[in-house]
């Protein structure tokens, strides 16, 4: 199937308001669907933590550690290090692949529940801490949103653009129809400047004597109803 433009020059400007008229739809629509996909929580593949009380070395990166609850040293969850960064307020750690064991799951222990950290026993490493009670978990998303809400929103620009062209410019059938729009308004008798602003006052003079009678009329009905106590002065 040729790519060309069906009909081309005919039809100008009435192939081109259609075309600006529904692309203004199309962007309108992903306008909508930006701020939609916003609504949309994108799986997480990780938190940072935020731990104190540090006993011990920060684990390095590919550690294994476990989350403990506050009722004793039963673990909660199972994740791996991926990052530690020490700070003034703290070590934080990047844990990915957190896991809860299978005791936490029948519980229902949630894992913000958890109140240490540590590497389970029997490891080379030795490390322990307690998670901050404020502001300790921060998810880490798996992508940025921002990247899905762009692909959305370009997919309906992508799926107008392809619409538009066929409608406007490929279809024969629709585009027979615009042209023949467009030969038909050039057969119009336009109005003169003359008879515009001529009719444009005669509609301005018959608003004001329709606002003028209404009033008038108001004026009657509220003397009618406070003569006979309806309304009160």
């Amino acid at each position: 199937m040729s790519m060309g433009i069906y009909k081309p020059g005919q039809g100008y400007w009435v192939r081109m308001m259609t075309a600006i008229a529904v692309g203004i739809l199309f962007l309108a629509g992903a306008a909508w669907v930006w701020q939609s996909v916003e609504r949309i929580s994108p799986p997480l593949k990780g938190y940072n933590v935020l731990v104190d009380s540090v006993q011990g070395g920060a684990p390095a990166p590919g550690t294994s550690i476990e989350f403990v609850g506050h009722e004793g040293d039963t673990a909660i969850a199972t994740g791996v290090v991926r990052q530690a960064d020490e700070g003034t307020s703290g070590l934080t750690l990047y844990i990915e692949r957190i896991q809860r064991t299978p005791d936490a799951v029948t519980a229902e222990r949630e894992l913000t529940s958890a109140a240490s950290i540590r590497i389970p026993a029997g490891a080379a490493d030795r490390f322990s801490g307690q998670i901050a009670p404020d502001g300790a978990w921060r998810p880490v998303a798996a992508f940025e949103m921002t990247y899905f809400q762009t692909a959305a929103a370009a997919i309906v620009v992508l799926v107008g653009a392809v619409v538009i062209f066929l409608y406007v410019g490929k279809r024969p059938k629709s585009v027979d129809f615009l042209v023949a729009t467009d030969n038909e308004t050039r057969k119009v008798n336009w109005s003169t400047r003359k008879e515009v602003v001529g009719s444009t006052w005669v509609v301005i003079g018959a608003t004001f004597l329709i606002a003028g009678a209404l009033f008038v009329v108001d004026l009657l009905f509220q003397g009618f109803f406070s003569s006979i106590d309806v309304l009160q002065r």
